[in-house]
């Protein structure tokens, strides 16, 4: 997901879940269509996509530069961290 430019931005709340948002061009890919429309309402679900929990951010983040310092710069995925309450359910 992440090589292909599939990833819009990635959230890293309170330092140990990052939501995973995709760009409107992964979100018309058939491995997306279960959450590329809003759960009410129709249209496209702006996201999040996916989540996931990490155990430390630093090294999460560490991770990811490793893994994007070899793709262009537009294609490289700014990671976001925000304060907020972790356990949000599922998307």
């Amino acid at each position: 997901m992440l090589k292909k430019g599939e990833v819009k931005k990635l959230e890293v709340i309170n330092g140990k879940e990052v939501d995973v948002y995709l760009t409107d061009d992964a979100l018309k890919l058939k491995q997306n269509e279960d959450v590329a429309k809003r759960r009410f309402g129709g249209g496209l679900n702006p996201g999040p996509h996916y989540k996931f929990y990490v155990l430390d951010a630093g090294k999460f983040q560490e991770r990811m530069n490793e893994i994007q310092k070899d793709l262009p710069d537009d294609q490289q995925v700014e990671i976001f961290p925000k304060p907020g309450q972790t356990g949000r359910g599922k998307y």
